[in-house]
């Protein structure tokens, strides 16, 4: 699962499921079983500011993220279960 961090953006958008899919692979592993998640952040700095200013730092390259509509067009991110 590839989260894309776009400078301004709101700490929750990507924190929240995020935190469900981690929780959810923690459950798995206490199972015995494989993660299923693998979760990533992207965007278009390696280090950008929420809207309230939290820095978010680890962030991989990404380019032309400005819509929603633009991912379609993002290049360099291969599909999360091939990662």
């Amino acid at each position: 699962m590839v989260f894309a961090l776009r400078p301004g953006s709101p700490i929750l958008d990507p924190a929240g499921p995020a935190e469900a899919l981690h929780a959810a692979n923690q459950c798995l592993r206490a199972q015995g079983r494989a993660k299923r998640f693998q979760l990533r952040f992207a965007g278009p700095q390696p280090e950008t500011a929420s809207c309230v200013g939290a820095q978010i730092a680890g962030v991989l390259p990404g380019r032309r993220l400005t819509t929603h509509h633009q991912l379609d067009e993002w290049r360099g991110l291969a599909p999360a279960w091939r990662w």
